[in-house]
């Protein structure tokens, strides 16, 4: 499945994820526990196709999906 089928929520965990933050980072950035990103992180990997998280960022980089930052 492409990387287009996440939602927004999972691809800024997945950006989130891309610049080097664990878990309790992204959580405290989403407001939200570091079990609901592993949660999440599954659920993205199950779209994607993933076995692994780096698989899944392999993924989403490789179809465009990270935002430029200014």
């Amino acid at each position: 499945m492409p990387a287009s089928s996440l939602t927004e929520r999972e691809k800024w965990v997945m950006e989130l994820l891309i610049q080097g933050k664990r878990d309790r980072e992204i959580g405290m950035i989403l407001g939200i526990r570091a079990h609901s990103v592993a949660t999440k992180m599954e659920r993205i990997c199950n779209k994607l196709g993933a076995e692994t998280r780096a698989q899944a960022a392999a993924i989403f980089l490789k179809n465009g999906n990270i935002k430029e930052q200014s």
